[in-house]
């Protein structure tokens, strides 16, 4: 979605469809992102190699701001050789192949167990107690529109953890 929109936004020059190009670039820029450290975490857990996963946050880091150094450079050179259109399609490309790396290689993603379900809501017997956030409640700000031991007390004992 976000290479497809990348490469629409460097073919068009009608200003409604760059805003809807650049809305559905967006989202799938939000659906990307964290998806490459994701996958990259999940695969080193799965190989019982937790102990690289701060040098890959330290790697990851360094990759990117020596891409940020030289991104502009080759950005402002292939802008004055050829103008802006080719930096949107090499984008464009640049998702496709982050994409098709990330599908063709295995998951390793395996999901929590879920606990026994409960309801939102949990019932108690006991008694609503002040939370410490509600007995230091201050005299000015939001916190002073609610009363000590209302809807913040009130709260806290329903969603408490169930035990």
């Amino acid at each position: 979605m976000a290479a497809l929109s990348a490469i629409g936004i460097g073919l068009t020059e009608s200003y409604p469809l760059l805003l809807m190009l650049f809305a559905v670039n967006g989202i799938g820029f939000t659906f990307f992102s964290g998806a490459e450290e994701t996958w990259a975490i999940d695969n080193l857990r799965h190989h019982n190699r937790e102990d690289l996963v701060e040098d890959f946050y330290a790697k990851n880091q360094a990759i990117r701001y020596l891409g940020m150094f030289l991104g502009p450079l080759a950005a402002g050179a292939t802008v004055g050789a050829w103008g802006i259109q080719p930096l949107w399609f090499v984008w464009g490309c640049g998702y496709f192949t982050a994409a098709a790396a990330l599908t063709a290689l295995p998951e390793h993603y395996t999901p929590r167990p879920q606990p026994h379900p409960t309801p939102y809501v949990r019932r108690s017997n006991k008694p609503a107690r002040p939370c410490g956030s509600c007995a230091r409640t201050a005299t000015s700000g939001w916190r002073s529109l609610l009363p000590r031991s209302s809807l913040c007390c009130s709260w806290t004992a329903d969603f408490g953890n169930p035990s």
